[in-house]
């Protein structure tokens, strides 16, 4: 992304490649990162992987061929969690990082009770696993309707906390 404002141009984001095996894949893992890095206005340089012929490349950094990688010159990220960690501290600005806690919390689950329920393949755990989706819907729009939360977005405009939550 070269039109992005940085001096830091080392940094290096491998996503999940598109059904053409070139593009931008729909791996939301990989936008929560690209997204970050977006909004930080930082250049970076992003690589596509065909998850179907993982380049040798990939895999020596990669081994396990988890998807997404951050590389930072000798740093190698291979856990969300953590690029998301190491971006705020190395980029401070703009911050990403919330103030508000209760926005930090809410609906902090429910991308992983919607995997859950997307990827169930038992009928039986179908209520279950659709409920669980509900309350913590339920949940993350109480929120949103009180009075705790400062606007549209969990944080009153977008941040790291509608990050972890829009993609």
């Amino acid at each position: 992304m070269d039109d992005m404002n940085n001096s830091n141009d080392t940094i290096e984001l491998f996503v999940r490649a598109g059904r053409d095996g070139k593009s931008l894949g729909d791996c939301p893992f990989c936008q929560r990162i690209f997204l970050i890095l977006c909004l930080k206005k930082v250049s970076f340089n992003i690589t596509t992987v065909d998850m179907n012929k993982k380049p040798k490349r990939f895999m020596d950094i990669s081994p396990g061929g988890k998807i997404p990688v951050l590389v930072d010159g000798e740093r190698v990220l291979t856990d969300v969690s953590e690029m998301a960690d190491y971006l705020e501290q190395t980029i401070p600005e703009p911050s990403l990082r919330s103030n508000n806690k209760k926005a930090m919390m809410a609906g902090i689950d429910v991308f992983q009770k919607f995997s859950r329920f997307l990827k169930n393949d038992d009928p039986s755990k179908d209520e279950v696993l659709r409920n669980s989706l509900k309350k913590e819907v339920a949940s993350l729009d109480a929120f949103l309707k009180s009075d705790d939360s400062p606007g549209q977005f969990l944080d009153g405009e977008i941040g790291r906390a509608s990050c972890r939550e829009r993609v």
